[in-house]
């Protein structure tokens, strides 16, 4: 698996490109791009504010990132 850097660079270039990015769910297995995002909004304003399910950014832990992408993987997210 690449890292979640290249990734997202690779993904930043085809865009700029207007070139279609394929498999993209199987991205989502990959933890760091999890890790990357929380840190990009834990800082914001917004970040202790509740969503629809009453959680805030400060409730994402390494097991939720686990439980997400094994639901993912056995098609049961929700």
């Amino acid at each position: 698996m690449q890292t979640a850097e290249k990734v997202l660079g690779i993904i930043g270039v085809r865009g700029n490109k207007n070139l279609p990015i394929e498999r993209i769910y199987r991205l989502l297995y990959n933890k760091e791009l999890y890790l990357i995002a929380y840190q990009n909004i834990y800082s914001n304003d917004g970040a202790m504010t509740e969503g629809v399910n009453g959680e805030t950014v400060d409730s994402m832990s390494l097991k939720k990132i686990d439980d997400i992408i094994d639901k993912l993987k056995s098609e049961s997210y929700k």
